[in-house]
């Protein structure tokens, strides 16, 4: 699903803070470059796949200096999307310490991982993943090689969107579902790897990631999509959520999942995609299907929240009507939170909880009066 900001003057360097997450914890980040040796890059003329994972965690406190928001070289590949002025990350301030050490408020932290959408930096959703680590969350978040904007590594050397294309409407499907199948082995090694840090004397992960239990997946469109296959694929995830990832080929509509799935889809897009996508298979779900009324596809990140600090009035005037970004990204880390709590931790049920459970119920919750959940299965 193409995402598009309308086209602006040149703009001027606006500073913008992300919000302060409300948890109870500060929140450190750290980057990890994974190799699987074992497979070929089909976007890389043979060469091994590699995988960057910057990981968000409850983190002691520190005095150090927070991460800058974004590589330069992120930026430029971004800013065409952001139309923004040169060196528009330079003003984003971010939560987050480079390297703080792990929280040492409990022994062990349940952990999460996160697939971004298609061509969007996996920078572009750090409120939500700050948010979410500062209420006790690990999360793993994958920069999928050459499916988002532009990759980094930390040998300098950059992997930019190389995404395939399609000639019709008919090959659509078949190509997403083939790039989501390179995604879910990319979660795959990830879990491996991660297994690997909870265990590796010297890791400052050592016996400090909680997996007994399983982990949570939750991604955004392509990287929703990820979210719910590696579900069906890796019996290590628990549960999966999904901001408007859609299942690609007609014939696999809707997919029966095996475990809990919740999906978020934004109001714009209610027509397309409710009622479509996921159910649950027998003894499997339940598939929690939450619309949230006056959000769109980008509704989930921090490009609106960014954009609307230096968008001239027109655009204001034309997205007058919409639901605040803060608050698109603010309803989603609760739900998020409160969907993995319950599935991996096994805390009580608030949001998700309906008045009455009914095979295709629906109704308005009386927390958020922009959301609409309907529960399939339970």
């Amino acid at each position: 699903m193409a995402v598009h900001v309308a086209p602006a003057a040149a703009q001027s360097i606006v500073p913008v803070t992300l919000p302060k997450p409300w948890g109870e914890h500060e929140v450190g980040v750290a980057t990890h470059l994974l190799v699987d040796s074992a497979r070929a890059d089909p976007h890389a003329g043979g060469q091994v796949r590699r995988l960057l994972v910057r990981i968000w965690y409850p983190a002691d406190s520190v005095s150090g200096g927070v991460r800058p928001y974004m590589p330069a070289a992120v930026a430029d590949a971004w800013r065409s999307t952001m139309q923004a002025a040169d060196g528009f990350e330079d003003a984003i301030t971010t939560n987050a310490v480079a390297d703080a050490p792990v929280s040492s408020v409990r022994g062990q932290w349940p952990v999460l991982l996160f697939s971004h959408g298609r061509s969007f930096p996996v920078e572009n959703y750090q409120i939500a993943l700050e948010q979410l680590a500062s209420q006790g969350w690990v999360i793993a978040a994958l920069s999928h090689p050459y499916e988002e904007a532009l990759t980094l590594l930390p040998d300098g050397s950059t992997l930019p969107f190389r995404g395939p294309s399609w000639e019709s409407e008919d090959e659509r499907g078949a190509v997403l579902t083939g790039v989501v199948d390179e995604m879910v082995r990319d979660a795959m090694l990830a879990i491996d790897r991660l297994e690997t840090m909870s265990v590796q004397a010297g890791s400052p992960f050592f016996d400090r990631l909680d997996l007994a239990s399983g982990v949570g997946y939750f991604g955004h469109s392509l990287g929703g999509a990820t979210a719910v296959w590696t579900l069906q694929r890796d019996r290590r995830v628990a549960a999966a959520a999904s901001w408007e990832g859609q299942v690609y080929r007609e014939e696999d509509r809707p997919l029966r999942v095996r475990a809990p799935v919740l999906y978020v889809v934004g109001g714009a897009n209610r027509t397309e995609l409710v009622g479509t996508q996921y159910r649950p298979a027998v003894r499997g779900g339940p598939v929690y299907e939450l619309v949230m009324h006056g959000a769109w596809h980008a509704s989930f990140g921090d490009m609106l929240h960014v954009y609307r600090q230096y968008a001239d009035d027109a655009w204001h005037e034309r997205h007058r009507r919409e639901m605040h970004p803060l608050r698109a990204n603010q309803i989603t880390a609760e739900y998020l939170h409160e969907f993995f709590a319950h599935y991996l931790l096994g805390t009580e049920l608030d949001l998700l909880w309906p008045n009455s459970i009914e095979e295709l119920g629906s109704y308005r919750t009386w927390n958020y009066p922009e959301v609409e959940l309907r529960v399939y299965g339970g």
